[in-house]
């Protein structure tokens, strides 16, 4: 996706970029930050053959989840991370979207070996609080909600690593991650119990990424990471295949019941066309 989709630290307007049908019967927004950036690519490629309208509303190192804001990048408070997430929310629940899709960089965020945020980093139950209060904004737009879970967080630049194995004659998966380095076991529990709960959907596709053990570099010849912590778009493109099944019964249950009174109060996963 253009680089000006992702807006930057002191930016506080949300910019919406828009991708497939502009006049589609379904709208899906991607919501989140740069780890929700990644999934543009495979959903912009959904949306256009599938004939729906893929609207991006993205800032780089700002939390979906409601809690306070820091910017290590700038050493201090962050209140425009906070601005444009309350108008992002409010854009959103004016489009009446079919689905959101949210997407964020978890451990990046909640204290650990992930974070980056030293004392700023929040509790998990501080991030569980937040995550539930952003999520029953955007409920209330009667949307289906896909909470995706995070990607895989290696640590270290991999494709630096790949490079240099290459050269020294290493093998590649020299630059292999053991999965239990590239994924917080806590984070994702706590954030399929709030989603579940909340009516929302869990997607997780760390199968894509890793196996019981390894979190690999190369898959089918795919650099999968571009850094320490964002996946290729070459690796991304391919996700659309893995993406798909997980959206389709919520686009096609959504539609169905929007004939119906819209607030039934069930959760999306107990429609028949959902399992």
């Amino acid at each position: 996706s253009g680089r000006n989709c992702l807006i930057g630290f002191t930016d506080v307007a949300p910019v919406k970029c828009i991708f497939g049908a502009s006049d589609a019967a379904k709208t899906v927004v991607l919501f989140g930050d740069s780890h929700a950036d990644q999934w543009s690519t495979p959903l912009a490629s959904l949306a256009s053959a599938r004939g729906w309208r893929l609207v991006t509303v993205l800032k780089a190192s700002c939390a979906v989840s409601d809690i306070p804001s820091y910017s290590p990048r700038l050493r201090r408070d962050w209140p425009e991370c906070a601005e444009w997430r309350a108008r992002a929310i409010e854009e959103i629940r004016q489009l009446q979207p079919t689905m959101v899709i949210v997407s964020q960089y978890s451990s990046g965020y909640v204290r650990g070996p992930w974070s980056a945020r030293g004392k700023h980093a929040v509790t998990h139950d501080a991030w569980e609080a937040g995550l539930r209060r952003t999520l029953s904004r955007l409920r209330e737009t009667n949307a289906s909600i896909l909470l995706l879970r995070d990607s895989p967080s290696p640590g270290r630049n991999v494709g630096t690593c790949i490079a240099r194995s290459r050269w020294r004659g290493l093998s590649e998966s020299n630059c292999d991650t053991p999965r239990i380095d590239a994924l917080d076991p806590a984070i994702s529990p706590l954030e399929r119990a709030v989603a579940t709960s909340m009516g929302a959907r869990f997607g997780d596709l760390s199968a894509q990424f890793c196996d019981d053990t390894t979190c690999p570099s190369m898959r089918s010849g795919i650099l999968v990471y571009r850094d320490a912590n964002h996946m290729t778009t070459a690796f991304a493109a391919r996700q659309a295949a893995n993406l798909e099944p997980m959206l389709e019964p919520m686009l096609e249950g959504t539609l169905m019941s929007q004939e119906a009174p819209r607030s039934s109060g069930l959760p999306r996963d107990s429609h028949p066309r959902a399992r």
